[in-house]
């Protein structure tokens, strides 16, 4: 199958910047489950949008990856020093796989966006693990990084027994997506939802009748890894252009936002098809 109010806090970058930001990112907006969970920050300004990737990545010397964070609870690995500069975000991404049976495993990351997600968990779990996206930019950024992996911009999903929904839970709502896995295929989920994607999300489980392994909140380690990002953001990346630096943390400020006054939790799912 091919996959297919104000925050007052807002103000580090001149008005001129935050105006050319926010025309090129609201653009665009879509009226899908994913801009449904971000419409009430104002603007709209997220990690997924092609716009952000080609002014605040695509050429810039850094490597983000597109999640929030997660405070380091039960992480069994030392980073690697190439690691430190994002740790809360490749945290993130090694605890989609603790405590799950890698025996065997094939791993596709759905959604893999800029790549560096599939590049960790290779390193760190030494399993197999492919990257999936449709923004063909992103799938060519993320051969050019990271070019010991694979990565596509459409993948049989049928391959797998395991797959990964990093902040792209939004793709499991897509027509037939589930009539294209196999059986026990394992999918783990960790995502942010609003009290009515929550609803849908576990609607759409059982009405599918899945197994729910696991149903974690995991928003309080979420906003502890945040405020730890946004507090370091510019000692770790002061070779950064400040104007790049700034963008990405009002990125972080926005989701915190959203998380402080209840508007949406970040849980993890394990869920047996």
């Amino acid at each position: 199958m091919q996959l297919t109010g104000p925050n007052p806090i807002m103000n580090e970058l001149t008005q001129k910047e935050l105006d050319e930001v926010f025309a090129r990112l609201g653009a665009q907006a879509e009226d899908n489950i994913r801009e449904s969970k971000v419409k009430p920050m104002d603007p709209v300004l997220n990690l997924s949008h092609p716009d952000f990737f080609e002014q605040y990545v695509k050429n810039v010397n850094w490597k983000p990856l597109q999640n929030h964070g997660l405070e380091q609870l039960h992480n069994k690995f030392n980073l690697e020093t190439n690691d430190q500069d994002w740790p809360g975000q490749i945290n993130a991404y090694l605890d989609l796989l603790v405590d799950i049976n890698l025996d065997g495993a094939k791993i596709l990351d759905v959604g893999s966006g800029w790549g560096r997600g599939v590049d960790v968990l290779k390193r760190y779990y030494n399993v197999g693990v492919d990257g999936v996206d449709i923004n063909k930019d992103f799938v060519e950024y993320a051969k050019t990084n990271y070019p010991n992996n694979n990565y596509f911009t459409s993948a049989e999903l049928k391959d797998y027994n395991i797959l990964l929904f990093m902040d792209s839970m939004h793709v499991m709502f897509e027509p037939k997506l589930f009539h294209s896995i196999a059986p026990d295929t394992l999918l783990v989920v960790s995502d942010f939802f609003t009290p009515d994607t929550y609803e849908q999300f576990k609607n759409m489980i059982n009405i599918e009748k899945f197994n729910c392994l696991l149903e974690k909140d995991n928003t309080e380690a979420v906003m502890k890894a945040m405020t730890r990002d946004l507090d370091t953001l510019k000692t770790r990346f002061n070779s950064i252009e400040p104007h790049i630096v700034s963008t990405f943390k009002h990125v972080q400020l926005n989701r915190l936002h959203q998380f402080e006054i209840g508007h949406s939790k970040q849980y993890k799912f394990v869920i047996q098809t």
